[in-house]
């Protein structure tokens, strides 16, 4: 087998042969799905044991309920529930007026097989307090990219409730690569403390540094542009308020206005106007919002991941492996291989063969592991 070069620089493009994410499908032009929840609860609802009714909602494969020895932002005792990284924090231990703070990630989310629909109606019944609340919208057409916002910014093709925009590009310095590898490029309308921020950034290229990081050979190829809003306190409150009403089936319709009363994208009329609120919006960001519009909230499967399959298999099955095959032998552990690789489908066949491609040197993008 070829070993690919310790000093293999990937193309200036950064892209390898194939797409690594199954999950996108090649019709699909842009998906929307929550990816960040936060929520206060009363102090009761830990001591009636209400908080593992997010384990009954959420079905996450796998998560399990742990303990946590420190806790964070001001409460000292934490539980987790969840798979790795991807986990729901329930914070609590403060005064009686702080209650529990309940925080969601967005990889916890994405690993849920429950509804999260009826998971967010469960919460708006129950009295919850929404303090935090992430729409994320990508989209796959290579229609829109933050260099290309920045543009109409300098240009001065935009309006935006916001007065300043930040833009900050992200690259490796050194490593296993002969040149720099772009990681991506984010705009950012609003400040962290702000009731609304709203991010707009490259996703296919910010994921290269979690492929180089996690161990993947291979990288996407597929444009990969994301809209993160990020609603606070009573911003977050009325928006899951608004999509309640609907039962979530405006996701897209309630995005697309949020997009278009804080970021308003630009083209100079036909005729002569000084007032830019009666400019039409640029022909590319109208098709932008208008696609939103019409899209339903999406769960995204969990990716099949190797490093991740391999550290699993280290710590939890390599004890049995020995014992099996001590006992039954090299032939029919082959056996059991042969029959193991026969079953395997859909992202995982695809992600297998990727990594062995890679690892051959042939046709994509790959790098010393």
């Amino acid at each position: 087998m070829k070993t690919p070069s310790k000093n293999m620089a990937p193309p200036s493009d950064n892209m390898g042969a194939q797409n690594t994410d199954p999950d996108i499908k090649p019709s699909e032009k842009q998906r929307i799905s929550l990816d960040w929840i936060e929520f206060t609860a009363p102090a009761e609802w830990l001591s009636n044991n209400q908080y593992k009714s997010l384990q009954t909602y959420l079905q996450i494969p796998g998560g399990v309920w742990s303990d946590v020895p420190r806790g964070r932002l001001g409460f000292p005792c934490q539980k987790t529930y969840g798979v790795d990284d991807d986990l729901v924090r329930v914070l609590y231990g403060a005064a009686p007026e702080m209650g529990v703070h309940v925080e969601i990630s967005g990889g916890c989310l994405r690993r849920a097989t429950g509804d999260i629909p009826a998971f967010m109606h469960w919460l708006y019944h129950h009295g919850m307090k929404i303090t935090r609340l992430d729409i994320a919208i990508d989209d796959y057409t290579g229609d829109i990219t933050p260099e290309k916002l920045l543009r109409y910014l300098k240009n001065g093709l935009a309006l935006s409730i916001f007065k300043t925009y930040r833009f900050i590009e992200a690259g490796t310095i050194s490593g296993k690569y002969k040149r720099s590898v772009d990681m991506g490029k984010t705009l950012y309308f609003g400040s962290p403390a702000s009731r609304t921020l709203i991010r707009a950034y490259d996703k296919g290229r910010e994921q290269i540094a979690e492929f180089i990081k996690k161990g993947h050979a291979c990288c996407p190829i597929r444009p990969w542009f994301r809209f993160e809003i990020q609603l606070r306190s009573d911003n977050a409150q009325n928006t899951a308020a608004k999509l309640h009403e609907s039962k979530y089936a405006d996701l897209g319709q309630v995005a697309s206005s949020i997009l278009g009363k804080y970021i308003r994208i630009l083209k100079k009329p036909s005729r002569q106007d000084s007032n830019k609120s009666r400019w039409p919006l640029a022909d590319f960001y109208q098709k932008f919002l208008g696609r939103i519009e019409k899209i339903k909230i999406a769960t995204e499967k969990p990716k099949f991941e190797i490093p991740r399959t391999v550290k699993w298999f280290k710590h939890q099955i390599a004890p049995s492996f020995a014992i099996v095959l001590d006992v039954l032998g090299p032939e029919k552990m082959m056996e059991l291989y042969k029959l193991g690789k026969a079953r395997l489908q859909g992202d995982r066949k695809l992600q297998v063969d990727f990594e062995r491609r890679a690892r051959q040197g042939r046709n994509v993008w790959c790098y010393t592991i």
